[in-house]
């Protein structure tokens, strides 16, 4: 049963549109800042409190019939429009950063040269959400140094833990994350320093001075570029010509805010060498491929020979493989348990598992596997849990799930669940993972032993065709 209040609430719900509003002139592509939307919450509030419902003396009572207000007067597009510049665009990286609030990335990339070398800042962007600091750094042919540590300096203090990946004695790249101790504010004095000790045991300080810049949202982007959208996902594509060559940079976003991914590849993966699929037809037809631009850390930018080609142009891109960042999203994982067996015993089970994700509408377009089979056997004295699996949704679907997050359980008494060392996937056919082995320790080896894990979805394929036609 409702409460008084709650009733009367619902019943005055039915006067609000005849509240006089004065919002004609409102359309999705008007432009406001904060002080506009604040100054629009607090007349929207005046009108209700001296309205038919200015009984409501309760804040959150107004607070939420405003908002049902806004939403019935001026439409449910123009009220995300205005409040939902979720997705930030890192124009040095090329990624894209989900945050209600600003978002303060590197105006450019910056290098240093180091003897023969250089040291370059990829990436480098603060969340003032959650005050979160991502630092992309690649070093390259840097002769006759050992790195020691890098700082990142705040107004003059020191605020990271240094963690540090060497690829060999001359390169390395490093991906670090870091939170600032107080909030961000725009004329704070970034730099980050590298320390280098060459073979005299002397220090070199190869010192950054980071410049920020406000991150624009890629909804603001999209106001004023082409774009398409195709299974809830919208594609828009930035571009610059330079003489011949038509550079374009792509930005995807999801049409939901519950439906949560990162970009991993546009087109087709440039490992497999097969070219990059994504093509610039011209107004008569002619159709060239895309050229892969490895500048940086970025995935998303490609250039394109314009010189034989007649405008108008559009831009198809078959597919893109997007993968969840489960971590970053708290997404939470499906537990399997799977029988016990001998050594070299073998059982089909067919056993299906829904790996859904109600935090994620992505998972909803596909999440079943089917566990086809187990085996367990011994290689290379490791005890190996063999599983078969197969993407039942993935026929006549244009989301396509192909590779899926097996994770130990951690047990009560240290370790894991099932003796679980670790795991392995390999490909089967058309790019989809579905032979999966499990590695156990060798304690019990001669029991039958079966296997429990936490199962999750993490790659996927989406077809389009995006077709973007291009603005001359």
């Amino acid at each position: 049963m409702k409460d008084k209040y709650t009733q009367k609430l619902i019943e005055g719900i039915d006067n609000i549109d005849k509240l006089d509003f004065k919002f004609d002139d409102f359309n999705e592509d008007i432009k406001l800042d904060e002080k506009d939307i604040e100054n629009i919450k607090n007349k929207a509030y005046e009108k209700i409190y001296k309205s038919n419902l200015k009984k409501y003396k309760n804040k959150k009572i107004r607070t939420l019939v405003a908002s049902i207000s806004l939403i019935l007067i001026i439409g449910t597009p123009t009220i995300r429009a205005l409040v939902d510049h979720l997705y930030k665009y890192d124009i040095s990286s090329g990624k894209i950063i989900k945050s209600e609030e600003a978002v303060y990335i590197l105006r450019e990339p910056i290098t240093k040269k180091v003897g023969d070398g250089s040291i370059t800042i990829d990436s480098f962007y603060i969340d003032t959400k959650d005050e979160n600091i991502i630092i992309n750094e690649t070093a390259k042919n840097i002769k006759g140094f050992e790195y020691i540590k890098s700082e990142l300096i705040v107004n003059n203090k020191d605020i990271m833990k240094d963690t540090y990946t060497k690829l060999d004695e001359n390169t390395w790249t490093k991906h670090t994350g870091t939170y600032l101790n107080n909030k961000y504010n725009k004329n704070d004095k970034v730099k980050y320093i590298i320390k280098l000790r060459d073979k005299n045991d002397n220090i070199t300080k190869v010192e950054f001075d980071i410049d920020l810049i406000e991150a624009k949202s890629v909804e603001e982007y999209n106001k004023n570029v082409p774009k398409d959208t195709k299974n809830d996902i919208t594609l828009s594509a930035l571009t610059t010509q330079e003489n011949n060559n038509l550079y374009v940079d792509f930005m995807a976003i999801p049409k939901n805010e519950n439906m949560n991914f990162e970009v991993d590849n546009y087109g087709n993966d440039i490992n497999k060498n097969i070219g990059s699929g994504i093509y610039l037809i011209d107004s008569n037809g002619k159709k060239i491929e895309g050229e892969y631009v490895l500048e940086g850390i970025s995935n998303n930018r490609f250039k394109f020979n314009t010189k034989e080609l007649e405008k108008p142009y559009k831009i198809e891109v078959s597919s893109i493989d997007i993968g969840i960042n489960r971590e970053g999203q708290k997404l939470k994982s499906t537990k399997v348990k799977l029988p016990k067996l001998k050594v070299n015993e073998k059982l089909e089970i067919y056993k299906t598992i829904d790996i859904k994700d109600k935090n994620n509408e992505l998972t909803f377009k596909n999440s079943k596997v089917i566990i086809e089979s187990v085996e367990r056997k011994i290689l290379n004295k490791e005890d190996v849990y063999n599983i078969k699996i197969a993407y039942p949704d993935n026929k006549d679907n244009n989301v396509k799930l192909n590779y899926i997050s097996i994770d130990p359980i951690p047990s009560i008494l240290g370790g894991f669940k099932s003796n679980f060392v670790s795991s392995s996937q390999d490909a089967i056919k058309d790019g989809m993972y579905g032979n999966i082995d499990i590695y156990m320790s060798n304690k019990g080896i001669n029991k039958p032993r079966g296997t429990e894990f936490n199962m999750s979805p993490s790659d996927y394929t989406v077809n389009g065709p995006w077709v973007i036609k291009l603005i001359d």
